[in-house]
């Protein structure tokens, strides 16, 4: 997500090349997550006609400060539902 909020739209080849030389990941595996972060509604896809033929253009469509509100509000929520007293201690100690 880091490398397509910076970049907006990217193929899959664009951001495999963009995290081989930090995580040493097939462009299959970028491919499937790219894959399911459409099916989870954080990127949407297109197909566009290149020099080698059909490619999938991904594009961002969650704002990386809307991402981080929803992620922590899942987390509260989960840490409340399940913990609520320690969750709340911990939370008043943090924000002092």
């Amino acid at each position: 997500m880091t490398i397509m909020w910076r970049e907006k739209r990217a193929t899959t080849r664009t951001v495999h090349t963009l995290i081989k030389n930090k995580h040493n990941v097939n462009r299959s595996t970028v491919n499937a997550v790219m894959n399911s972060l459409c099916k989870r509604g954080l990127l949407s896809s297109s197909i566009s006609r290149g020099k080698g033929g059909l490619k999938y253009v991904y594009k961002i469509k969650v704002s990386r400060g809307k991402f981080e509100r929803e992620v922590v509000g899942k987390v509260l929520n989960s840490l409340l539902n399940s913990y609520a007293k320690t969750t709340r201690k911990h939370m008043r100690e943090k924000l002092k």
